[in-house]
């Protein structure tokens, strides 16, 4: 399990195999996830670095499908 959490942490943590604390405050009136955003972007760009080659088949046929059904069209 993995576990995103702020700097308090969270109880979760005594079970997570592996934890990252993302500071979320900033000197401005409003909280930032910046630091959370980037963390998780790393996170799955290493994921799908891994299994891109198990996955790259499935992910063609599903763009494939997309196209004929036109359900996410561009522009």
């Amino acid at each position: 399990m993995l576990l995103l959490t702020d700097p308090c942490g969270s109880p979760i943590a005594k079970v997570a195999r592996h934890s990252f604390s993302c500071g979320i405050e900033m000197a401005s009136a409003w909280d930032s996830n910046v630091a959370t955003m980037v963390l998780l972007e790393a996170l799955v760009a290493s994921v799908r670095a891994r299994i891109w080659p198990e996955t790259s088949v499935r992910m063609t046929a599903l763009e494939g499908l997309f196209d004929m059904t036109n359900l996410f069209r561009q522009g």
